[in-house]
């Protein structure tokens, strides 16, 4: 039982160290197109099915 919950915070911080600051570049971007996709991606780990291609964003989004 140990082995699997190991393997499942190996995993689970592999995904941190990928995916985090992807989202965060995407996020921050300049181009709409761009933080519509990583709204996308944030969208569907948190099982919102909106997509948000469509959305023309504006504003800067700044992350603390």
């Amino acid at each position: 039982m140990s082995d699997i919950l190991s393997m499942n915070a190996a995993s689970q911080n592999r995904l941190k160290e990928i995916v985090l600051p992807m989202l965060y570049s995407l996020l921050s971007s300049k181009e709409s197109e761009s933080k519509a996709g990583g709204l996308n991606i944030l969208g569907s780990f948190c099982g919102l099915s909106y997509d948000f291609s469509t959305v023309k964003i504006n504003q800067n989004l700044a992350f603390l």
